[in-house]
C-alpha cells in the first residue's frame, strides 16, 4: 500500500469513526404515508441494494416506476419484486451509464413514452477491479457514477420541467456519499485517477457539485424543479465486494461494523422524493448537513460544469434547447 493510499485509508477510518460518534446518520424510519399516486419516478441503479429499496417503495406510494439499469436479467427479476398487488406500473428499461450512446437512446425513448417525469433518482453506482477507460475515452468509475447520470439529467430536464408545479416541484435526487469529503483531487484531475477509491470519492463530490449547479440555474429560470444530495450513511451493499486489495477488505469491514441495511439508507432518498421542497442542499437520515468546502466552492462547481459539457460532448444548441 502507498502512501497516498495509507492517507486515504486514515482520512476514511477518522471520518467514519467521527459519523459513528456524532450520530449525524441515524437509525429511524421516514414514517409518512403520503402517497405518489400520479407521480412517475425513475431509479437509475434499481435493481439492487439501495435503488431497489427506493424503488419498492416509490411503488407502495402508488407511483409508476421506471427501474433502468444495464443488466436486462437483473432488471425483469427487480419488477417483481418491486411490483404490488396494488400497483403494477413498474418496468424496466435497460441503461449503460458507460456509454453516452446508450445514455441518450435511452433518454430518447423515455422523452417518447413518458408524458411526465415527476422524480429522477440518479442512484446507480460502481466500484470495479480496474480503473479502467470507457470506450468513451473517460474514467469507467467517474463516468458510470457521474458522467453518465450528467448527461442522462440534462436530456431529461425538458420532461421534468414539464412536470413540475409551483407547489409540486419535480425532484432530481443525486445519491452521494460521505466518500465526496474524502475527495483530494484537483478538478481537472478528477477524470484522471489512477485508484478505484480515488475515482469514487471524487465521483461523489462531483454529484454534490453538480447539484448544486442545477439549483443555480434553477433558480435563475424559476424552473419549477428543486435538485438535493441524498446521503444513504454507511449501507451494506455489494458496491466494494468485488475488489480485492487489502484497502477494499479494511473498506468492507468498516462498512460491516458501521453499517445499516439498504432499505435504511434509501430513507434520505425517500424523504426527499415525498416531503422534499428545499433545494441544493445535502441530506442525511436526520435531516440538512453542510457537504463538505470543496463541493460547496463556486469555481470548482463552474471548472466542473465546463469539463463536464465538453465530456459528455452536449454541443451548445443543445443546452439552449434543454434551458429554454
Amino acid at each position: 500500500m502507498t502512501a497516498v493510499h495509507a492517507l486515504v485509508l486514515g482520512l476514511t477510518l477518522l471520518t467514519l469513526i467521527f459519523v459513528a460518534l456524532k450520530k449525524n446518520i441515524t437509525r429511524a424510519s421516514f414514517m409518512s404515508s403520503k402517497s405518489l399516486k400520479g407521480k412517475t419516478a425513475l431509479v437509475t441503479g434499481g435493481t439492487s441494494g439501495i435503488g431497489l429499496e427506493i424503488a419498492k417503495d416509490f411503488a407502495k406510494r402508488g407511483a409508476r416506476v421506471i427501474v433502468a439499469s444495464h443488466r436486462r436479467s437483473e432488471g425483469l427479476t427487480a419488477i417483481t419484486q418491486i411490483a404490488t398487488v396494488d400497483n403494477t406500473e413498474v418496468v424496466f428499461k435497460q441503461l449503460d451509464l458507460s456509454s453516452l450512446r446508450s445514455v441518450r437512446e435511452f433518454a430518447k425513448e423515455i422523452l417518447q413514452s413518458e408524458s411526465h417525469l415527476h422524480i429522477l433518482v440518479n442512484n446507480a453506482g460502481v466500484c470495479v477491479e480496474d480503473n479502467f477507460i470507457s470506450k468513451d475515452g473517460m474514467n469507467y468509475v467517474m463516468q458510470v457514477n457521474y458522467y453518465g447520470h450528467f448527461l442522462l439529467t440534462l436530456l431529461l430536464l425538458p420532461l421534468l420541467k414539464r412536470s413540475g408545479r409551483d407547489k409540486e416541484p419535480a425532484k432530481i435526487i443525486n445519491m452521494s456519499s460521505m466518500a465526496h469529503r474524502l475527495s483530494l483531487s484537483d478538478v481537472n484531475a478528477y477524470n484522471n485517477s489512477n485508484h478505484w477509491w480515488s475515482s469514487y470519492c471524487n465521483s461523489k463530490l462531483c454529484l454534490v457539485l453538480f447539484a448544486r449547479q442545477l439549483h443555480n440555474y434553477f433558480s435563475a429560470y424559476n424552473f419549477h424543479v428543486v435538485v438535493n444530495c441524498a446521503d444513504p450513511g454507511i449501507v451494506n451493499t455489494a458496491i466494494f465486494k468485488s475488489r480485492g486489495d487489502s484497502l477494499a477488505k479494511i473498506v468492507i469491514f468498516l462498512i460491516l461494523l458501521f453499517s445499516r441495511s439498504p432499505q435504511m439508507g434509501a430513507q434520505p432518498v425517500v424523504r426527499l422524493a415525498v416531503d422534499g421542497f428545499v433545494s441544493g442542499e445535502y441530506w442525511v437520515s436526520s435531516g440538512r448537513v453542510l457537504a463538505s468546502r470543496r463541493a460547496r466552492d463556486e469555481k470548482n462547481i463552474q471548472r466542473l460544469w465546463l469539463q463536464s459539457l465538453r465530456l459528455v460532448r452536449l454541443s451548445h444548441s443543445e443546452l439552449q434547447e434543454i434551458f429554454a
